[in-house]
Protein backbone atom coordinates (compact mmCIF):
# COMPACT_ATOMS: atom_id res chain seq x y z
CA UNK A 1 0.00 0.00 0.00
CA UNK A 2 1.56 3.44 -1.33
CA UNK A 3 1.79 6.17 1.67
CA UNK A 4 1.39 9.71 0.78
CA UNK A 5 4.17 11.74 1.87
CA UNK A 6 4.85 15.60 1.91
CA UNK A 7 8.38 16.49 0.76
CA UNK A 8 9.38 20.75 -0.52
CA UNK A 9 11.40 21.31 -3.54
CA UNK A 10 13.01 24.08 -4.86
CA UNK A 11 11.78 25.76 -7.64
CA UNK A 12 15.09 27.64 -8.52
CA UNK A 13 17.10 23.90 -8.30
CA UNK A 14 14.76 21.53 -7.92
CA UNK A 15 15.97 20.45 -4.70
CA UNK A 16 14.37 17.96 -2.37
CA UNK A 17 14.10 18.05 1.24
CA UNK A 18 12.05 16.81 4.30
CA UNK A 19 11.36 19.91 5.91
CA UNK A 20 10.02 23.80 5.04
CA UNK A 21 13.07 25.94 5.37
CA UNK A 22 13.10 29.53 4.38
CA UNK A 23 16.41 28.79 2.16
CA UNK A 24 17.08 25.93 0.07
CA UNK A 25 20.46 23.99 1.19
CA UNK A 26 21.41 23.24 -1.97
CA UNK A 27 21.40 26.77 -4.31
CA UNK A 28 20.94 29.10 -1.31
CA UNK A 29 17.59 30.95 -2.80
CA UNK A 30 15.54 32.58 -0.46
CA UNK A 31 11.89 31.71 -0.31
CA UNK A 32 11.76 29.00 -3.28
CA UNK A 33 11.02 25.70 -1.54
CA UNK A 34 7.37 24.58 -2.21
CA UNK A 35 5.35 21.75 -0.86
CA UNK A 36 4.31 19.17 -3.08
CA UNK A 37 2.75 15.05 -2.41
CA UNK A 38 4.12 12.24 -3.62
CA UNK A 39 3.33 8.41 -2.94
CA UNK A 40 6.10 6.64 -1.60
Amino acid sequence: MSKIQSIYACSKCGAQSLKWSGRCLECGAWGTLQMQTVDR
